[in-house]
C-alpha cells in the first residue's frame, strides 16, 4: 500500500469503517512506515483532545437558571410559547471553537516543496558519483501508463543549438511520489529530468505557485545546480543540471 492510500483512509480506519483487506494492509504499512506511522498517531491525537473537550464543555449554570424561567412561562395562560432555538449557539460555540483550534495547530497542509528539491538534488549528484545507474533505454512506472508525454520524449540531437543525448530512464520512488528519472547530457553537461504526475504534486505548494507565476515555467537556483520545471497539463518535467537547460525542457512542451 502507497503512503497517499494508507492517509486517505486513516479516519475510517480509527473508525473501523473498512473491510478487513483494507485495514490490514494498512496495519501493515503503519509497521514498516515511520511518517505514515506518526502521521496516525497524531490523528489519534487530534480526535482524543476533541472529545476530551467536548466532554468537557458544559453550559453554564445561569444559562440553566434562565431556561427554567422560560419552561415555567411555557403553558401559562395567553402566552405565547417559547421558542429554544436560542439555546443553540449558546451550545455550539464551545465546540465550533475546539474545532477551528485544532483545525488551524494540525489541520495546515505542509509544503514539501524544498525538501521535495533536495532530494531531487540529492538523486542528481548520486548519479553523478555512480551510485545510481542509468542503463540504456527507458522504463516506466505503472502509474504513468497512457501519459501521452512518454511517446514523445525529446530524442538525441541538437535542439535550440544545444547538443543533447538521451541517455536512459528508470522508475523512482522517493517523499511518497512515484515518478520517472531521465537522463541527458546537454552541451556534454548532466540533466537528470524527473517526470512527476500533477495529482502527485498536492503537497509541492510553493512550486506550484513558482509554475503558475512563470505561466507552466520556472526556474530556482540551488547554489552549484538549478532547477527547472516546466508544467505539461497532465506531468510537471523537473531538471537538475549545473548547465542551462530551459531550451531542452521547451523541447518537452512541443510534445
Amino acid at each position: 500500500m502507497r503512503c497517499q492510500d494508507s492517509r486517505r483512509y486513516l479516519n475510517p480506519y480509527m473508525d473501523s469503517e473498512l473491510d478487513a483487506k483494507t485495514c490490514t494492509d494498512i496495519t501493515n504499512h503503519l509497521a514498516v512506515c515511520e511518517a505514515c506511522s506518526k502521521r496516525f498517531a497524531q490523528e489519534q491525537e487530534i480526535e482524543k483532545r476533541l472529545v476530551k473537550r467536548l466532554q468537557r464543555e458544559k453550559m453554564p449554570d445561569e444559562s440553566w437558571e434562565v431556561i427554567l424561567e422560560r419552561l415555567n412561562a411555557y403553558d401559562s395562560p395567553g402566552r405565547r410559547r417559547v421558542r429554544l432555538a436560542w439555546l443553540v449557539p449558546a451550545a455550539v460555540v464551545p465546540v465550533v471553537t475546539a474545532v477551528l483550534m485544532l483545525f488551524f495547530l494540525w489541520g495546515k497542509a505542509p509544503d514539501n516543496t524544498n525538501s521535495w528539491s533536495a532530494t531531487l538534488q540529492e538523486m542528481h549528484g548520486k548519479y553523478l558519483k555512480q551510485e545510481i545507474s542509468i542503463s540504456p533505454g527507458l522504463s516506466w512506472p505503472q502509474e504513468f501508463q497512457g501519459l501521452t508525454v512518454l511517446e514523445h520524449l525529446p530524442q538525441s540531437g541538437v535542439i535550440g543549438g544545444h547538443d543533447v543525448q538521451l541517455l536512459g530512464g528508470r522508475p523512482f520512488y522517493a517523499k511518497d511520489i512515484h515518478g520517472a528519472h531521465i537522463v541527458y547530457t546537454c552541451c556534454n553537461t548532466p540533466a537528470s529530468m524527473f517526470i512527476l504526475r500533477k495529482e502527485d504534486m498536492r503537497d509541492l505548494k510553493r512550486a506550484q505557485r513558482l509554475l503558475d507565476k512563470g505561466k507552466g515555467f520556472a526556474v530556482v537556483d540551488l547554489g552549484n545546480m538549478r532547477l527547472s520545471m516546466i508544467d505539461l497539463k497532465e506531468v510537471v518535467v523537473c531538471c537538475i543540471s549545473s548547465h542551462e537547460t530551459n531550451t531542452l525542457l521547451t523541447a518537452f512542451s512541443r510534445t
